[in-house]
């Protein structure tokens, strides 16, 4: 069975691409999803693909009301949900591949990362 995404979709250019000089996207790194008004999302990648489409393509299931994932329907994460609102909203999405690194550091770099600027790291604060 496949997933039906047309219902709704996202225009070209949902998001303002860009990479930092000197960052071969082709090798794994990290990215900064920064939303107008909102706040910043670091992560990793260990193949382009995953910010630049798969993100994408969540904002898409969200759109249409489909569920994340099979072993875990309900629970999108909150930079999806604040990408989708985003999107909705008119605000400006911006995708910055920030840098390469070694595999053996990435995961601590990723976290120095998102203790300077992660703001949308993590759950969505309760009220």
């Amino acid at each position: 069975m496949t997933d039906d995404l047309s219902l709704l979709t996202l225009p070209a250019g949902w998001y303002v691409y860009s990479e930092n000089d000197g960052v071969d996207p082709m090798k794994p790194g990290l990215y900064e999803w920064r939303i107008a008004d909102v706040g910043s999302y670091i992560g990793k990648y260990g193949r382009i693909r995953r910010p630049t489409k798969e993100y994408g393509r969540n904002v898409i299931r969200l759109l249409n009301q489909k569920t994340y994932r099979r072993s875990n329907p309900e629970v999108y994460r909150r930079i999806h949900r604040e990408l989708t609102n985003a999107h909705l909203e008119g605000r400006r999405i911006e995708l910055i591949i920030i840098e390469n690194v070694d595999a053996e550091y990435i995961n601590s770099r990723e976290k120095e990362l998102i203790k300077l600027r992660g703001t949308l790291n993590g759950p969505i604060p309760t009220i």
